[in-house]
């Protein structure tokens, strides 16, 4: 049984408790769509387009990217958390014990959403092949994760429930596990300087990619041929 599964019906209680009035999940939301649009573009409003939110856990992210008309299935350990998922029924597989239930490059492109710091590192080359495995060759790959530089990144952490267990991993190591299991760096930076919960917050944001400031950090990553 996943650890995430007593959350499964208590997730955003949990979660805004943490954040203190630092900020909301919905505002942590808005920021991360406004990320991918701008890493994405176009290709979030085509049909033809296939994602994979991998740690889809409720299909909070998933529900809003399927409303800009890409194509996005999700995959989570926790049963719980698919089983009250606000996702449309059948877009969601159960990924427990490690394998993705999808066919070889069925997706463009695959969004790990503040996830990987609960992957523990000697786990993190097993999850990375299954997704070499279910993207096509010019797929790419998103990270979103928390900046363990930033103080109240730290303070959030700390004070969350189901992050007790979390192994934080800053962006320099990133880029060497993602180097080392096959993907290429397309683009990185942090982001969250300035809460970007609007789309002008968002472009102003951007504009502090390469300071490490940001409460969260991305990556986007290519396969190498």
């Amino acid at each position: 049984m996943s650890e995430f599964d007593q959350y499964g019906d208590r997730y955003r209680e949990t979660l805004e408790q943490s954040l203190g009035g630092m900020g909301s999940l919905d505002g942590a939301l808005k920021s991360k769509l406004f990320l991918l649009d701008w890493l994405l573009g176009d290709r979030l409003r085509d049909p033809a387009f296939r994602m994979l939110d991998l740690g889809c856990g409720m299909g909070l992210l998933l529900n809003q990217l399927l409303q800009r008309s890409v194509m996005v299935f999700g995959a989570d350990v926790s049963r719980r958390s698919l089983a009250v998922s606000c996702a449309p029924a059948g877009l969601s597989a159960n990924c427990d014990g490690g394998q993705l239930g999808f066919r070889d490059g069925a997706f463009d492109c695959a969004v790990a959403a503040c996830v990987f710091h609960h992957i523990t590192a000697p786990r993190r080359a097993g999850v990375l092949a299954e997704l070499r495995r279910v993207l096509r060759p010019q797929g790419s790959v998103i990270i979103i994760e928390h900046n363990p530089w930033n103080p109240i990144t730290r303070w959030v952490v700390d004070r969350c429930e189901f992050d007790q267990h979390a192994e934080l991993i800053t962006r320099r190591q990133l880029q060497h596990t993602m180097q080392e299991n096959g993907f290429r760096k397309i683009r990185d930076g942090y982001f969250y300087t300035i809460p970007p919960v609007t789309r002008a917050l968002a472009r102003a944001d951007r504009m502090l990619t390469r300071l490490p400031f940001g409460a969260q950090y991305f990556g986007m990553y290519g396969i190498n041929p």
